[in-house]
């Protein structure tokens, strides 16, 4: 946790604030007609540059959170750490059993729609072993792997996990892995096992009657500034619509507790809500977030 993580200095920077803008620019104007006025002007001018500086120092995020919204988010991602350093391991678990769904929805058809997700502790412990992905692991570099396992296996209504497609992916000699896990590869690497299943890049008009026909839809999305959908580039699988014409998607990172987007992401201070899966979503929030889609579908 870094420096602005510490809710006492946002507390410090919330004060600095009040003071700079509320009030000593009334101490100011109490006293404007006496001669100690200038004292608060220069303390104002200090405390104005001290602020600028601290700014320039990349200290930005405690001025960003220091506001009562900002320490909550700091409170809950300080609670959120605490539980994910008690909880995450890398310890490497044994295929001892098949790994089953995480949970099962309906398609738009009726069908059954395969759940899974990449933090479950037998599909995240997975260590991705191509080159650039040496020390990480499906709970962080499996999204793309887990949506393809969710659109094969509700289209061919058979439990065929994520760790079996990675498996696939990874022996595939026309695979390097060069720059990321490219969901187009990752469907190629297991065209042959499962016959009768293809892949297309389709547009965003085009989204809702591949739905309605059965296909299952993969979203690449990546974030903007506002999202609550996702923080950063990720996959997410849209597999049902409701009346009211709004995407139900599944997504692949899912947690079961709030997480906020981290400095580093696009979508830094944003809270993502738990248990997104199952959720619905207006079209234009999630066009508007989306690189590129792909249909899956039976042929």
């Amino acid at each position: 946790m870094n420096f602005c993580d510490n809710v006492v200095i946002l507390y410090i920077f919330l004060i600095l604030k009040l003071l700079i803008v509320i009030i000593i620019p009334f101490l100011i104007f109490l006293n404007r007609k006496k001669y100690n006025m200038k004292h608060f002007i220069i303390i104002e001018i200090v405390l104005l540059l001290t602020l600028l500086i601290l700014n320039v120092f990349n200290l930005n995020s405690c001025i960003y959170n220091s506001n009562i919204d900002g320490i909550k988010r700091m409170k809950l991602k300080k609670d959120i750490i605490n539980y994910n350093n008690s909880h995450n391991s890398n310890e490497y678990y044994e295929d001892i059993y098949e790994i089953e769904p995480d949970n099962y929805y309906k398609t738009y058809q009726g069908n059954k729609f395969y759940y899974y997700n990449q933090n479950n502790k037998l599909i995240g412990s997975k260590k991705l072993t191509c080159s650039i992905y040496e020390n990480s692991y499906m709970n962080k570099y499996g999204a793309p792997i887990t949506s393809v396992s969710m659109a094969i296996s509700s289209l061919l209504d058979s439990n065929i996990s994520p760790v079996d497609i990675m498996d696939l992916y990874l022996s595939d000699e026309a695979n390097n892995c060069s720059e990321s896990v490219n969901i187009v590869d990752v469907f190629n690497a297991l065209k042959d096992r499962y016959a009768g299943i293809e892949i297309s890049e389709i547009s965003s008009l085009d989204v809702s009657n591949a739905i309605v026909n059965g296909g299952i839809v993969i979203a690449e999305v990546d974030a903007k500034e506002d999202s609550n959908l996702t923080c950063g580039d990720t996959f997410i699988v849209i597999y049902n619509i409701n009346l009211e014409g709004k995407y139900i998607i599944a997504d692949p990172n899912d947690s079961n507790y709030d997480y906020i987007c981290p400095s580093s992401s696009n979508a830094y201070g944003n809270v993502l809500k738990a248990n997104r899966t199952g959720s619905d979503w207006d079209q234009n929030t999630i066009n508007n977030q989306t690189l590129h889609y792909y249909l899956i579908k039976r042929v």
